[in-house]
């Protein structure tokens, strides 16, 4: 019997979900609950709403307290005490301030209420050990208790003393607390059938007792009348719905249901309402079941909002982004569900024993929205009178509003913006928060998507992102339309709030210097300097005297990014880069360091020289643009010089099998997706930079007759061919490859074959097999 405690002890302590890696999560994370699922009657019954990153629903923020019930009670005995008054009474742990609560009370039922709660504290305090977190608790129930007889005489002598009838019923609560704790499980169910059924009124303080004989019955195995008991606390309780639900299952555990005990309808509906949710399942057989047995019982209020919100869990996914899911997303079964959904709320509006037939009407509003009727919706709604459900038909009628537009424009932005106003700021939107309000980033989520499907990707792309997220994207039709938006010299009041997302850059850089100066870094990651260069010279962030700090996307660049390296190390000093061919000098215009603009102004030297009539500054040019390229590929030392990123870690430069692996580009053009929100999840790893090197090295020992700058050439182009073979995805994480030649890596070692073939004589060659275990692996073959 230890086993059923120690289980409840830990599920009584509230369960969270954690998902690995990033924390805890609510379920509401991941789709938009529209329909409030406190819009049921009954807050006793608010714990058993659907969830589950808990074992029973939050309640903390919500207008709920545990337990009502007992300090309804107390306020009944105590008139003048508040209710937080109460609370601190019964809750406190300092006895200091327990004592103080009582300062200055002179009436004789006060007298005997201290002396009773006195007593409770000294019950707990006596028994604490069972409410310490362990997972040993076998232990804790085997470690010797202190004698409870002083404790039990103490309680008997004041249960008999006590003349108010609520006090003493407290007391008897009390000492089938001892008997039960203490094992004397007999004694205990002997003391309430002789005393609490036969004395007393059946109210909370009853049920509280009644739970404690139910584990005594359960102690001495028991188990179907346990559970009937349950099924009595569960129904009657405010307080115990929790442990007596929890306490049920246990018995069912040992096949005990309690319905052989059954003689009223109630024992029926507290039972179906019991098996019912302890069920996940999506069909409303649960709902239809206690209808029949009686359709006007709050519970089936209860198990009907369980189904919508299953059903909301499916169609209303949160973070579609450039995913090719709709909203609300309807597959056949859920448009077979939502039918179903609205046949029950229409005959529990038209039975007249129904006594809240708003909360049916608004249930039907929403699921014909759900059902594309509009109509039927806002007639629906119209109709529903109760001040209770007020906010709720606020919302809806936005939703409503807004999944009504085909498009967006003037009227649509003037809606948006007396909605979201000053609450759209960079700091509102998250895609890592749990969204609520719900209705908000939904309809924020909608009309990202209406204005991505027409195209207008400024505003679908501010809905959601922060203007300096553009950085890795590489859209070149997204940053047009950014620049366009910017240069609109009249904007709306919606409109203005969008910009919200483009103007918290620092060092006041405005947005649009800061999307002119990325248009020049994507044409840089194009490999077309000379595009590149206008936007980035005309840009104020095309400095390297004091650059943004937290701005590295306009850092600047070390000369070294033209030589290149035969040691791989991305966290090594860049003294690595030990070619130093870029020293020579037909190419003293190469500063130490320099502007991104200056870069792209020392590419288009680099090329024009490269048709030079003389042959060594060809050969040489060539040489240094291939450097270059190859270091500003994903697997060069420079990789994130272009777009603002360090060279650390892979996971910015492949993706793993898990990533999403369609670039953002190619999306946007073909304008597929939802809309932008995770726009910046699908950048742009590999702009096939290293290609380019290849043919700038080949072109070097077309032109070349010095075997020892062949050789080096061979091996860069080599690590441009191992680049190839890494963003082909045959390997997904940069390192992952062993240097084995196989039918799959050969035809990515052609350099390996000339250079082994043709360079065996080369002071570079005997370097590089020295060096390169990949080489070495190679010549071994």
């Amino acid at each position: 019997m230890k086993l059923f405690f120690f289980i409840l002890a830990i599920l009584l302590i509230s369960i969270r979900s954690i998902a690995c890696g990033w924390g805890e999560v609510s379920d509401l994370y991941f789709f938009y609950n529209l329909f409030k699922q406190t819009n049921i009657s009954g807050a006793e019954y608010y714990p058993f709403l659907r969830t589950d990153d808990h074992t029973f629903y939050e309640t903390d923020n919500l207008d709920f307290a545990a337990n009502r019930g007992n300090v309804q009670l107390w306020q009944d005995l105590l008139p003048h005490w508040t209710a937080d008054q109460i609370n601190k009474a019964l809750l406190t742990s300092s006895n200091k301030e327990f004592e103080q609560l009582w300062s200055g009370t002179q009436s004789s039922i006060e007298r005997s209420a201290r002396q009773y709660m006195t007593f409770a504290r000294k019950c707990s305090s006596f028994f604490k050990y069972r409410y310490r977190n362990s997972w040993d608790y076998e232990k804790i129930l085997e470690q010797e208790i202190p004698d409870i007889s002083p404790l039990l005489e103490e309680g008997i002598k004041s249960f008999k003393n006590e003349n108010e009838e609520a006090l003493q019923l407290r007391y008897a609560y009390q000492l089938i607390r001892i008997l039960h704790y203490s094992g004397q499980y007999q004694e205990a169910i002997a003391f309430f059938q002789d005393h609490v059924a036969l004395e007393f009124d059946k109210n909370e303080l009853y049920y509280y007792a009644l739970d404690q004989v139910g584990g005594c019955y359960f102690s001495l195995e028991n188990y179907e009348y346990a559970a009937f008991i349950f099924i009595q606390v569960f129904n009657h309780s405010l307080d115990r719905k929790k442990s007596a639900f929890l306490s049920y299952n246990f018995c069912t555990n040992y096949r005990g249901e309690g319905k052989s005990y059954f003689d009223n309808i109630n024992d029926t509906i507290g039972y179906l309402t019991i098996k019912n949710l302890r069920s996940f399942s999506d069909d409303l057989a649960g709902v239809r079941e206690l209808m029949k047995v009686s359709a006007t019982d709050e519970r089936t209020e209860l198990l009907f909002m369980r189904a919508i919100n299953n059903l909301e869990r499916r169609i209303w996914p949160s973070h579609i982004g450039m995913g090719k899911k709709l909203l609300p997303y309807l597959e056949p079964r859920d448009r077979q569900q939502i039918k179903d959904l609205i046949a029950v709320c229409r005959e529990q509006f038209v039975n007249p024993k129904v006594i809240r037939q708003d909360f049916w009407l608004l249930a039907a509003s929403y699921l014909h929205f759900l059902d594309n009727d509009l109509l039927e919706a806002k007639e629906k709604i119209d109709q529903v009178k109760d001040n209770t459900y007020r906010k709720q038909k606020d919302v809806l009628l936005i939703v409503y509003d807004v999944f009504s537009w085909k498009h967006i424009s003037g009227p649509e932005e003037t809606y948006l913006a007396s909605i979201l106003d000053d609450r759209f700021t960079v700091h509102s939107f998250s895609r890592w928060d749990t969204l609520m309000p719900a209705w908000y980033y939904l309809i924020i989520d909608q009309a990202a998507h209406l204005y991505y499907k027409d195209f207008k990707l400024a505003k679908a792309f501010l809905l959601h992102n922060r203007i300096e997220t553009i950085e890795t994207i590489g859209s070149q039709a997204l940053i047009d339309d950014l620049i366009a938006f910017e240069d609109q010299e009249v904007k709306n009041e919606f409109e203005k709030i969008l910009m919200r997302h483009a103007t918290h850059l620092p060092g006041n850089i405005s947005a649009r210097d800061y999307m002119l100066f990325m248009k020049g870094l994507y044409y840089l990651q194009l490999g077309d300097a000379a595009k590149a260069f206008p936007f980035l010279n005309k840009s104020t962030l095309n400095t390297y005297s004091d650059p943004p700090k937290s701005l590295p996307v306009s850092d600047f660049v070390y000369a070294t990014i033209f030589s290149n390296n035969t040691i791989e190390c991305f966290n090594c000093p860049d003294t690595i880069m030990t070619d130093s061919v870029f020293l020579a000098n037909p190419f003293s215009f190469i500063q130490p360091s320099f502007s991104k603009a200056d870069l792209a102004s020392y590419l288009m030297k680099l090329d024009s020289l490269t048709t030079e009539p003389t042959s060594w500054k060809r050969k040489l040019a060539h040489y240094l643009l291939g450097n270059y390229y190859f270091n500003v590929s994903n697997t060069g030392y420079f990789r994130g010089t272009l777009s603002g990123q360090s060279n650390c870690c892979n996971y910015r430069y492949f993706f793993n099998r898990d990533e999403k692996h369609d670039l953002a580009a190619d999306l946007i053009d073909m304008n597929e997706g939802f809309n932008l929100l995770d726009v910046t999840d699908h950048y742009k790893l590999d702009n096939g930079l290293a290609k380019k090197a290849y043919e700038h090295y080949k072109q070097v020992i077309s032109q070349s007759t010095d075997k020892e700058l062949n050789a080096r050439c061979l091996y860069m182009m080599s690590k441009c061919e191992l680049n190839a073979y890494y963003n082909s995805g045959v390997v997904m994480d940069y390192g992952g490859y062993n240097g084995s030649v196989d039918s799959n890596t050969k035809p990515f070692k052609n350099s390996f074959a000339e250079l082994e073939k043709e360079y065996k004589g080369t002071k570079f060659y005997r370097m590089i097999i020295r060096e390169c275990s990949f080489f070495r692996c190679y010549c071994s073959l």
